[in-house]
């Protein structure tokens, strides 16, 4: 089919790391603003992020398999990428029903509210929540098909206009609004931000069915379609991921929240939430490498680029990681603000958690090229099975943290320690091995290119650590040094070509 071609590489990188920037600075900013406000509104974001998260299970699942089956669909007649298209679609309006159906099945927990948030106001953010899910499930089609198709400049634009509404909706409050209380600032907050967030899915659908030779009728898409035969096959695996991580990340700040209140929400929510922003910051390598895998034909160049992302990705990962460790406790101080150090957040605990978190942190993210490799040919089944059953583990010991329901530290430590070892195994054991079966070689090429960065960082850290209070914040203009040597062609070559 024709249409612009996809852009180059280098293009795709910078524009995935200029979108996270954004994304990063404006999670930083909104957890700042909310909890200046009160920090039972932060805790009653953070309890609809994890909502969210298993709300959303349909259209993670949609956004996964998107990827191959438009990705296969590029190279064909317009005919066949206009039947891929409408596949999609259809799954994408079945996204959005498992979406409003989810949100309403967890009303439940909105109870007798959460703190000083009442459960009149915190589920109208709910209802303002699956809003946004649904309409973003409905937008699914036409994102991802200005991904597949190399836009991958309109993509991040589009999402970082996603994230930007939430701040724009914090600002809003917090200037017109004169001192508000929380059930007054949590409505307001989720009401302005779902109107902003629903006009960007209608302005990603407008643009993406004016830009991509994709979205044009296509013919009758019947049952025995190969499209609908692969999208089957392709969901059965990408679901057993989606729970996985969703088990992984979600389930632990539901049940501190079910077990604990509001000082559960708060300290693991804060501590996943800090490991996320903080491992999604490393994500620009990886995010559109599915897409580029999914056109390639030949598995020698899908293994040349598997090895360049393995390399880059754990450069980008374990620096920030490694140093997230050593200055936890002073980033969360200046992070959450005086409002909320002056109450009942206990930073240490947090830091502590986010300690623990990121030794698994660091596993799923140099293990993210080698899912993306895996997904973009088709081959979810090669790992989904280990992951999900890894999950289940996690979901276990969760349920002996509700059962026995030990201190407050006891639990997020038993949460966090099962989060990383269970990490390890399935993310640094299973996934390479499962790469080197789909494309030739060995495992011990990617450990080896994977460890290298990080026992760099991890010496650093560790010299640092001698030094008193303030100085170890010299671990980061070393370690951007120490970052840009690594980029050097002949020191990146050397790895690589090595491994």
């Amino acid at each position: 089919m024709t249409g612009p071609a996809p852009i180059s590489e280098r293009a795709r990188i910078l524009s995935n790391y200029g979108r996270l920037a954004v994304t990063f600075a404006s999670g930083l900013l909104i957890i700042r603003l909310l909890g200046g406000i009160d920090a039972d509104m932060l805790a009653a974001y953070l309890l609809i992020v994890a909502i969210t998260g298993f709300a959303q299970i349909g259209k993670i699942v949609l956004q996964e398999s998107a990827v191959p089956i438009l990705g296969a669909s590029w190279a064909g007649p317009p005919t066949r990428a206009a039947d891929a298209v409408a596949t999609v679609r259809r799954a994408a309006v079945l996204a959005a029903l498992i979406g409003g159906l989810g949100f309403a099945a967890f009303t439940m927990f909105a109870g007798p509210g959460l703190g000083e948030i009442a459960s009149g106001p915190l589920r109208i953010a709910m209802a303002c929540a699956a809003i946004q899910l649904v309409a973003s499930s409905l937008a699914t089609p036409a994102l991802y098909g200005l991904l597949v198709s190399g836009r991958v400049i309109a993509f991040n634009l589009a999402l970082t206009a996603e994230r930007l509404a939430e701040l724009g909706a914090i600002l809003l409050v917090v200037w017109l609004v004169t001192d508000p209380d929380p059930n007054t600032g949590l409505v307001a907050f989720y009401v302005v931000a779902t109107i902003i967030y629903c006009a960007v899915q209608a302005l990603v659908v407008l643009a993406g069915r004016k830009t991509s030779p994709q979205h044009q009728e296509s013919s009758s898409v019947g049952s025995g379609h190969p499209d609908l035969a692969l999208l089957r096959n392709l969901v059965g695996y990408n679901l057993l991921i989606v729970v996985g991580f969703l088990l992984h990340l979600r389930l632990g700040t539901l049940a501190a929240t079910f077990a604990y209140g509001p000082a559960g929400t708060l300290a693991l929510g804060m501590a996943f939430l800090m490991m996320a922003y903080t491992r999604q910051a490393t994500m620009g390598l990886v995010i559109g490498l599915d897409a580029s895998i999914s056109r390639m034909r030949h598995a020698a160049e899908a293994s040349r680029l598997l090895r360049q992302s393995t390399y880059l990705q754990a450069v980008f990962a374990a620096f920030p990681l490694v140093g997230l460790w050593l200055l936890a406790e002073p980033l969360l101080q200046i992070w959450l603000g005086p409002a909320l150090l002056g109450g009942d957040v206990r930073v240490e605990l947090i830091a502590w958690a986010v300690r623990l978190l990121i030794v698994g942190a660091y596993a799923r993210a140099v293990s993210e090229p080698w899912m993306k490799l895996l997904n973009g040919r088709g081959a979810v089944g090669d790992y989904a099975p280990a992951l999900f059953f890894g999950a289940l583990l996690n979901a276990g010991v969760l349920g002996a943290v509700l059962f026995w329901q030990p201190s407050l530290g006891m639990a997020i430590a038993m949460i966090t320690s099962a989060f990383s070892a269970i990490h390890l195994v399935v993310h640094l054991w299973v996934l390479p091995r499962a790469v080197a079966r789909r494309l030739g070689g060995t495992a011990g090429r990617l450990w080896g290119i994977a460890i290298a960065p990080l026992a760099l960082a991890s010496a650093l850290a560790v010299m640092c650590l001698w030094l008193p209070g303030s100085a170890q914040w010299i671990y980061v203009p070393v370690a951007m040094v120490l970052m840009a040597a690594m980029m050097h062609p002949a020191v990146r070559a050397g790895f690589v070509d090595k491994a």
